[in-house]
This record gives C-alpha cells, structure tokens and sequence, in this order.
C-alpha cells in the first residue's frame, strides 16, 4: 500500500529502445522490473532487430512492446515510445544497459524535482556493458550528468 507521499509521486515512462539486442535486453529489462518506484511504465521499441530480440521480448511481463516495421535508429524508436508513454517524466535508457541499483527511477524523481528550475536533462545511474566509447562514458559519468 503506498503512504500518503508516494501517491503524489510522478508517474515515469521508461524508454527503451532496442536493436539486436538479444544478448542484454534481459538484464536491462530485469533491474528496470526490480524497482521500487511505484508508478512508472517501461516501454520497448525493438527497432526491426534481425535477432532474437523481439522473441525474448516477447517473454517478459509487464512491459509494453513495440515493433518498426523496419529499422529507423534510436531517436526514430524513442519516440515512437514517448507518443504512447503516460508518464510526466521520461527516462530513457539502452538496451545495452544495466541499473546498478533498486533505485534509478526514484533518484531520478527527485533528481528533477529538487532542480525543476534549472534542469531539463538529467542522466547517470546506469552502467553501460559495451565495449564502445559511449558505454566507457556511461561508467565514468554515472551520475554527474
């Protein structure tokens, strides 16, 4: 049952795109399932994968999924999520990713809530398990974005 203050919490959509993913969407999607926000939705747009993407997809509950018919690149699937998100915040994250805690989503909340005035972006909390430039910045920023 949530507390008086957790009922006035922002609901958070969860953006994920993915692209040939098969071998990290299940660990993305498992810490984005364990966390104890209490209102958030997590949304995937697997991105016309030529993999078994869309398959394991397919397996995991509680997600909303969403297909290209054929393959537009991350901005293109972000999107397309955000225009069927409900949520007033919007947290994206890659396939290629994994949360480092139960927490990501909460410290995200409150991240924007305790700089509403000044801040549009807020990113960290993550851990990117590539092997490019993009996820060695992942684990350096983490959270000083």
């Amino acid at each position: 049952m949530q507390n008086k203050i957790e009922s006035n919490l922002p609901k958070v959509s969860v953006i994920v795109p993915c692209y040939n993913a098969e071998k990290t969407i299940v660990d993305c999607i498992t810490g984005l399932i364990s966390q104890d926000y209490p209102a958030y939705e997590i949304i995937v747009v697997d991105d016309a994968s030529i993999d078994k993407s869309w398959e394991v997809l397919q397996s995991i509950p509680n997600i909303l999924i969403l297909r290209n018919s054929t393959n537009r690149g991350p901005a293109y699937s972000r999107n397309k999520a955000i225009e069927q998100s409900r949520g007033e915040i919007i947290l994206m994250v890659d396939s290629d990713s994994k949360t480092i805690d139960n927490n990501l989503i909460r410290r995200h909340v409150f991240a924007h809530a305790k700089h509403s005035n000044n801040l549009g972006i807020l990113g960290g909390g993550i851990q990117g398990v590539g092997k490019g430039i993009i996820a060695k910045a992942d684990r350096y920023s983490h959270w000083f974005l």
